[in-house]
């Protein structure tokens, strides 16, 4: 997965680190514009590549507007792989809640 604001620090051992979202929060309120809510911490990665998810760095927020556009990052290459807006992210989380209301629901014995 490509990692964001990787940096390499070289120490008493050469290693890197990277930001990472370890939440991210989806807050659509009855009535009120929607949000998204990232919290990062940052990572270190040693020389033979393992990761240590290290302390809280911040917490980003984004309001909802409707026809702003994003790239689309291919998460196993970090390419660009297209653009989607924030009413097509919407629309896809509302469905993932309907398919998973529904699985769940369908699994329920009455």
């Amino acid at each position: 997965m490509p990692k964001y604001n990787e940096s390499r620090v070289r120490d008493v051992e050469v290693y890197s680190t990277y930001e990472y979202a370890h939440r991210v929060e989806l807050l659509n309120p009855l009535n009120g514009v929607p949000k998204v809510i990232f919290h990062t911490s940052w990572v270190e990665v040693d020389s033979e590549g393992n990761e240590e998810q290290k302390e809280y760095k911040r917490t980003l927020q984004e309001t909802y507007v409707s026809n702003e556009v994003f790239d689309v990052i291919h998460p196993d290459t970090g390419e660009v792989v297209g653009q989607a807006d924030y009413n097509t992210l919407l629309g896809l989380i509302y469905s993932l809640f309907f398919h998973t209301a529904a699985k769940e629901d369908s699994d329920v014995v009455v």
